[in-house]
């Protein structure tokens, strides 16, 4: 059971936190963590603010959220969720963009079906796609199931 008092009690010890990462030989996450603060936390999950670059590279490499949430458990001595964010106000039009891509009802049904949460992204061209994922299938009877996706 994770106390109540968990989140005072990390932020009075945050700079341990950056600490330590130094240590651990992870200056990326240590500088990130002087520049930050934890916000909230509820259910399992804690929030914490970090300058944008940090969101934006963590967007790009999942394993630096890895890297904090052994940081955080080796500090707590709980294995929590870790969910970072700009500062309010600072996020430079990304909160947008993601609320309008969890819009989405593609999004949202993959999020549904999955229990799946945007951990990164990358931005292609359409071309791209297309080169990626093979020659475009067309709609076969003879392959029941395996329709074309309409709007895509």
């Amino acid at each position: 059971m994770i106390p109540q008092t968990l989140l005072p009690d990390l932020q009075q010890r945050w700079s341990e936190l950056a600490q330590a990462a130094m240590r651990d030989g992870q200056p990326l996450i240590g500088s990130a963590l002087s520049g930050s603060r934890p916000v909230s936390f509820a259910t399992g999950t804690l929030t914490i603010e970090c300058p944008a670059d940090f969101c934006d590279r963590a967007d790009a490499d999942p394993v630096l959220i890895q890297h904090l949430v052994t940081l955080v458990a080796q500090l707590t001595g709980h294995r929590l969720v870790i969910r970072i964010r700009p500062p309010a106000g600072l996020d430079g039009g990304r909160s947008a963009r993601y609320t309008a891509a969890e819009a989405h009802p593609l999004v949202q049904a993959l999020r549904k079906r999955f229990a799946a949460d945007i951990i990164t992204r990358e931005p292609i061209t359409r071309e791209e796609w297309l080169k990626r994922s093979g020659p475009p299938r067309t709609a076969d009877s003879s392959q029941p199931g395996d329709d074309a996706v309409p709007g895509v």
